[in-house]
């Protein structure tokens, strides 16, 4: 439960952060219902809880840092070429893949210095993009497959496809090392037959590709905490 200091500083942030969503997205202030099931998203995906009075120090810094970024999310997530109406869907989807990012790895980069990184793999140098059309459906797909939004994997499939077969065969890179023999996508139908994966990953649409690089992260981050678990020192 946060201490009467704690909500003077938290309460506004939240706030402002909603304020911020409402530019965005276009939502109204005085909308209560969207309120509430915008906040209790993100003490969910922050943080595992469903009310402040389950937080502890340690997650109410996570929270203040989480509010931070949304409470900037007007002015700082944005591409300059996207339009006006691209850029809070981009921003929206921004932040989902970021906590996805958080959720996954314990040491990462800062936010805006993962969030160049990962622009200008697809591109995009100094948040100018050369077009807002097919630049803008590359980088939705590319936030998307991180996040793991299905409307955007879906609604941008070919290029969410190509990208996820990349990552797809990083994923068996990574795997074949750790068990020290090759892995390919016929290990992948065998051990994950009960989804009935398609003879070749080329016949696989953005779903299914979707679930394996999902089963396969998974799969990795079993392993290797296992191995942790299991070393001595």
């Amino acid at each position: 439960m946060l201490t009467r200091a704690q909500q003077a500083r938290y309460r506004p942030l939240v706030h402002r952060s909603w304020l911020a969503h409402c530019d965005l997205t276009g939502t109204a202030p005085n909308n209560q219902q969207a309120r509430d099931d915008w906040y209790r998203d993100i003490l969910w995906s922050s943080c595992r809880i469903r009310s402040t009075r389950q937080a502890s120090q340690r997650e109410f810094k996570i929270l203040i840092k989480r509010f931070t970024l949304l409470s900037q999310a007007g002015d700082s997530v944005e591409v300059q070429g996207f339009t006006d109406g691209q850029n809070p869907v981009f921003a929206q989807l921004v932040d989902k893949a970021w906590q996805a990012v958080c959720g996954r790895s314990a040491t990462r980069l800062p936010f805006h210095a993962w969030l160049d990184s990962e622009l200008e793999s697809c591109g995009i140098i100094g948040r100018r993009a050369r077009d807002h059309v097919e630049q803008f459906e590359e980088v939705m797909s590319h936030f998307a497959v991180i996040a793991g939004d299905t409307f955007w994997i879906e609604r941008t499939a070919e290029a969410s496809e190509r990208r996820m077969r990349h990552l797809i065969e990083l994923k068996m890179q990574e795997l074949g090392e750790i068990e020290g023999e090759p892995v390919d996508w016929q290990y992948c139908r065998s051990i994950y037959s009960h989804m009935h994966l398609p003879r070749t990953m080329d016949e696989a649409n953005a779903g299914w590709l979707w679930k394996i690089f999902q089963a396969l992260d998974t799969h990795i981050r079993r392993l290797r905490k296992q191995k942790e678990s299991a070393c001595p020192f």
